[in-house]
């Protein structure tokens, strides 16, 4: 009999982090390597006020426990540059701050699955979004098509009863696609009418330099209660800061993200917000 729980068992060991990890090695034995395994965008395209900022926060009077659901200052900072680029009005309560997007697509499964339940992930994938879904239910992976295009007829053929997300990795990792405006609005609609939820993990959103061209709007995606995850990791290229964000207009599911962030880090830290 196994002394752990089945459910962490079912979770792989992430080849990503094992060539990180021999990555990291390698270049303090001074080898010469080019790291194409993590989404670490080169250092000097950082903004420049980040130093700074980052220094002047350790100096900060409030290092006290945050609220659970984020800074209401960042909160706020983050939805006004959404309704400068996007026009889509989101209030405070519809955001949440999470340490990075993984926790914020991790705990999403765990809200929506039991082990009886089922996700839909196109391949290939970034394989932790796998991974979250084997934890706490089981997975359908779904190919892409020949573009790397999403399959729409092959993913609505796999949805079931038992089927509670659909996962959407757009711009896709590893494959670099934008996904088709047509096909992804298809697939909204369909899962709209099968009552099943769509997680979209935007990591890369803010590195696609004409997207309000290739990606529906943010208000489409947050129709019947679907998901959007997006990381401050790509966009400030601060992927060790671990900061995240998560908006949804499911005041339920909100709070039940929000009462598992609290007991599981007690939100994000103060000097990263």
């Amino acid at each position: 009999m196994s002394r752990f729980a089945k459910r962490v068992e079912r979770i792989p060991r992430s080849n990503i982090a094992d060539l990180r990890e021999k990555i990291k090695r390698w270049k303090e034995e001074k080898k010469n390597v080019i790291n194409l395994v993590s989404g670490d965008i080169d250092p000097k395209l950082r903004i420049p006020y980040l130093k700074g900022a980052a220094s002047e926060s350790a100096f900060y009077d409030d290092h006290t426990y945050t609220l659970a659901s984020g800074d209401l200052q960042l909160r706020n900072v983050i939805l006004d540059n959404i309704f400068r680029r996007e026009g889509i009005k989101i209030n405070t309560n519809e955001i949440v701050i999470t340490n990075g997007g993984i926790n914020g697509l991790k705990l999403t499964a765990e809200i929506f699955m039991d082990l009886v339940d089922n996700a839909i992930v196109p391949k290939p994938f970034w394989s932790p979004a796998r991974d979250h879904y084997q934890e706490f239910g089981m997975v359908k992976e779904i190919d892409l098509d020949k573009d790397f295009d999403l399959d729409v007829d092959a993913i609505t053929k796999s949805i079931d009863f038992d089927t509670k997300l659909i996962f959407i990795n757009n711009p896709n990792n590893p494959t670099g696609k934008i996904y088709s405006k047509d096909r992804v609005r298809e697939l909204q609609n369909i899962a709209k009418k099968k009552n099943v939820r769509i997680v979209y993990d935007e990591a890369y959103r803010d590195v696609v330099f004409k997207s309000g061209d290739l990606f529906p709007s943010l208000e489409e995606e947050l129709d019947n209660g679907n998901i959007v995850v997006r990381s401050l990791s790509k966009t400030h290229c601060i992927t060790g800061w671990r900061v995240g964000y998560v908006v949804c207009k499911d005041k339920e599911y909100m709070q039940h993200l929000d009462n598992l962030l609290l007991h599981t880090s007690s939100g994000v830290s103060t000097l990263s917000q």
